[in-house]
């Protein structure tokens, strides 16, 4: 094998490692769907300290005009 070859053969395998890393699925670490009844007795106990950190775990969707009035 010549070094053109081997340095093709090589960049092409590089390149299909990295395309099949970056299509892999982490199901584990995204936020979640739905608050549970239980989660959400949870945080109705908190009161005052509720806050929008609270809520990073979940997955949310911007909804409105951008307006604010």
């Amino acid at each position: 094998m010549t070094i053109a070859k081997c340095y093709k053969f090589v960049m092409t395998l590089l390149f299909v490692l990295i395309m099949c890393t970056a299509c892999q699925s982490n199901r584990d670490e995204g936020p979640r769907e739905y608050i549970s009844l239980d989660e959400l007795k949870s945080l109705s106990e908190k009161g005052a300290s509720l806050n929008w950190g609270d809520f990073s775990s979940y997955s949310f969707e911007d909804i409105g005009s951008g307006l604010y009035i």
